[in-house]
């Protein structure tokens, strides 16, 4: 009987873990699917005004789709995901294959699902101190009147504010414009992501677009 009891034992622990690998495998596909940048865009800008029955569907690697003017939820919902296939259909010639399936954001008016942005919300000014602002290079025409703002915003990886900056800020200077080159890495965030991402860091360059948009915005305020 002891005997037994330990080979059931073993067999429901072999057959936890085994469950518990198809569950982190399940996780780790679903991780995929987020609301990347582009697709939050739409969600938030432009999907709230469009008319009639609608829906949302996000896939993987920020790959999305929607939908809208249907006369019925189910059609749109239909279409939503069609949409979002062929987007990643477009992805798979650039990047691969990639893991995770499109699934429904929104129908009509209501968010299926609980959490799906990451990162700042973009699409207002960052509240606070202006980190990038301050550590950043910045040259305040002393004449009067100022003619305006040129604001610099750096490349991919690095504020570059070299030979060339400098030269370009001492131009618009004598020019009569006061000259502010943030630096977007004073803040934390995922390491530089230039170009076409690979699928397994698309989250981190959607954190960071986003995050240079806030900073960006934040600097314009």
């Amino acid at each position: 009987m002891l005997a037994f009891t330990r080979r059931i034992g073993r067999l429901l622990v072999a057959a936890g873990l085994i469950l518990s690998c198809l569950q982190e495998k399940s996780l780790a596909v679903e991780d995929n699917v987020f609301a990347g940048i582009a697709a939050e865009y739409h969600y938030r800008i432009k999907y709230k005004n469009m008319k009639g029955h609608k829906a949302f569907a996000i896939g993987p690697y920020g790959s999305y789709g929607y939908s809208w003017g249907w006369q019925t939820a189910k059609e749109a919902a239909k279409d939503a995901l069609k949409s979002c296939r062929e987007d990643v259909a477009w992805w798979e010639k650039t990047v691969g294959a990639l893991t995770g399936a499109c699934r429904l954001l929104a129908q009509d008016n209501r968010l299926l699902v609980s959490n799906p942005w990451i990162g700042p919300e973009w699409q207002i000014p960052m509240a606070g101190e202006d980190i990038p602002l301050l550590k950043g290079r910045n040259i305040k025409h002393e004449g009067s009147p100022v003619k305006g703002i040129v604001l610099y915003v750096h490349g991919c990886d690095g504020l570059g504010w070299d030979k060339f900056a400098e030269v370009w800020g001492a131009y618009f200077d004598a020019l009569g414009f006061s000259f502010f080159a943030p630096n977007s890495l004073a803040e934390a965030r995922p390491a530089a992501i230039c170009g076409v991402a690979p699928p397994a860091r698309a989250r981190d360059q959607s954190t960071i677009l986003k995050l240079r948009i806030a900073q960006t915005q934040r600097t314009i305020a």
